[in-house]
This record gives structure tokens, sequence and C-alpha cells, in this order.
């Protein structure tokens, strides 16, 4: 049995299992989790609170992330490669070196959010909606940005390569 506990020790979620791979989490409030390191990938975490979640290098491959809710978040080094993030909220969330490779981030909101060095190769965005954010040395190389917004969003040395840009906008 595995306990998932807060920064005091407060009890969150119990998971009848010996590991967090593959976990039915759908719609659990998991703010303010220690999750550092965890390994959740293929979890269904769908309608999860993250909200001030420490998520550092955690690893969430393929997990089933649609509509949670991720708000100032310590993300910086966790992996989300192919996981679906689908109407996700990242705002003022800490996503530097973040793999989000082939990850489907349609309609996500990354309001105030540092990408830092983010790898976003081969994923979808569409609909996604940075504001006030950065991107720099971010590889958006092959990803799928239409109809995204981009407001005010930082993109010093970002890699650009082969990406999908139809209908995005772009304000400075």
């Amino acid at each position: 049995m595995i306990e998932i506990k807060t920064y005091d020790g407060e009890i969150l979620a119990t998971v009848d299992a010996n590991t967090l791979v593959g976990a039915e989490l759908e719609g659990v409030d998991l703010r303010n989790a220690q999750l550092r390191e965890a390994d959740l990938q293929g979890a269904n975490l769908e309608g999860a609170d993250l909200s001030s979640a420490l998520l550092i290098g955690a690893k969430l491959n393929n997990a089933k992330m649609m509509n949670a809710r991720l708000g100032r978040a310590d993300m910086r080094g966790a992996s989300f490669e192919q996981a679906n993030l689908t109407n996700a909220n990242f705002r003022r969330a800490y996503c530097n070196d973040v793999n989000l490779v082939g990850a489907q981030l349609w309609n996500a909101s990354f309001e105030h959010v540092n990408f830092r060095g983010a790898d976003f190769h081969d994923a979808s965005l569409t609909r996604a909606d940075f504001r006030e954010g950065t991107l720099a040395n971010a590889n958006l190389s092959g990803a799928d940005l239409s109809f995204v917004f981009l407001g005010c969003v930082q993109f010093d040395n970002a890699d650009f390569t082969n990406a999908k840009f139809d209908r995005t906008d772009f304000i400075m």
C-alpha cells in the first residue's frame, strides 16, 4: 500500500498497490502532494488537482491527465512523454527542462509558465494558450501549434524546425 502525502505529512490518497505505475487517481485531490521522482507512468489522473504539487523529476509518461489542474506545481525535469494533458491548467507552474515529447496538450492553459529548456518535440498544442511565459531554449520541432495563442512569450533560442503554424496568434 502506498500513501500519497503533503509536505506536512497529511495523507491525501492511499493506493492499494506497491507501485504508482498505472494507478487510478481520477479526480483525486492531490494539492501539495509530495511526488518528487515518483513513477506514475500510465496513471489515470484525469481531473485530478495537483495544484502546488512537487513533481520534480516525476515520470508521467503515457499518463491520462485530461482536465488536470497543475497550477503552481513544481515539475522541473519531469517527463510527460506521450501523456494526454488535454484541457490541463498549468497556470504559474514551474516547468524548466520538462519532457513533453509527443504529448497531447490541446486547449491547455499555460499562463505565466516557464518552459525554459522544455522539449515539446512532436507535441500537439492545438488551441493551447501561452500568456506571459517563456519558451527560451525550448524544443518545439515538429510540434503542432495550430490555433495557439502566444501572447508576450519569450522565444530566445527556441527551435521551431518543422513546427506547424496554422492560424497561430503571436502578440509581443
